[in-house]
Order: C-alpha cells, then sequence, then structure tokens
C-alpha cells in the first residue's frame, strides 16, 4: 500500500506535510503547523533509527536539534536519536550528554521518550561495568 503522505516525482520523493498540520495552515496557525511538521520529521527520524537507516542519520538529527530548540517535544525525539546512535557507536560521553537532555528525564518528558532515553542510559551503565548506575535508572 502506498503512503498517501508521499508523492513520487521521478528521481525523488517529497514528504506532504501530515494532515493536522495542513488543517492547522488554513485555521491560521502557522506556528502550531510548523510545530506538528517538525514533530513528523522528528518521527521520521526515530524510525530511520530503529530501522537501521542510519547514512546521515546523525547530521540531520543535530541540524533538526539546532533547528527546533524552541520545541522541546520535537527537540526530545531528535536527542534520543543521538543519544542512541552514540551509544551504538562507542561514543559514551555524548551519549550520555544526549541521553540526559530535556524531554529525555522523567520529570519533564512524554513516557515513551523518556522510557526509551532510560533503557539507553541503562544500556550505557552496563557497557561501562557500572551495574549499580544500571540498578539506580532501572529503578
Amino acid at each position: 500500500m502506498q503512503n498517501p503522505e508521499i508523492i513520487a516525482l521521478p528521481g525523488k520523493l517529497l514528504q506532504m506535510p501530515p494532515p493536522v498540520a495542513n488543517a492547522a495552515v488554513w485555521l491560521g496557525e502557522y506556528a502550531r503547523s510548523r510545530e506538528l511538521q517538525a514533530e513528523a520529521l522528528a518521527t521520521s527520524l526515530v524510525v530511520d533509527l530503529m530501522t537501521g537507516r542510519w547514512a546521515g542519520l546523525a547530521a540531520r538529527a543535530r541540524a533538526m536539534v539546532a533547528e527546533t530548540a524552541e520545541m522541546p517535544a520535537v527537540a526530545g525525539d531528535t536527542r534520543l536519536v543521538l543519544g542512541l546512535l552514540a551509544l551504538a557507536k562507542g561514543e559514551w560521553g555524548q551519549a550520555d550528554t544526549w541521553l540526559c537532555g530535556p524531554g529525555l528525564v522523567a520529570e519533564d518528558g512524554a513516557i515513551p521518550l523518556t522510557a526509551a532515553a532510560a533503557g539507553g542510559r541503562i544500556r550505557l551503565s552496563l557497557a561501562r561495568q557500572d551495574l549499580a548506575g544500571a540498578a539506580r535508572e532501572a529503578a
């Protein structure tokens, strides 16, 4: 089944804005439309991470973090992507920084994001042979 939000042109695919973002434009809610579009792009970064499409992913995620500094929910997705990529590459200092950022701790983030980030921090602690740290994170 073809994704209705993707338009195929010779040699390229164009991503259509999510229907809700499109509706927001027509209601004059331009800032909200931009937020919704950014959320969809951030979700696509998470999908690329989870499905192994890592080529260029770190650069796209860093650009997205810079563009969405004023949108904590969106930036949380991209920080998660960067943290898990860094963890996979053995860049533990960077992984720790990204996985502890805004939107990725229980006090200020969405449950799926904070749970995924906590899992990343647990794996990071285990990679460092820090069993006590992993247990604290899991508690």
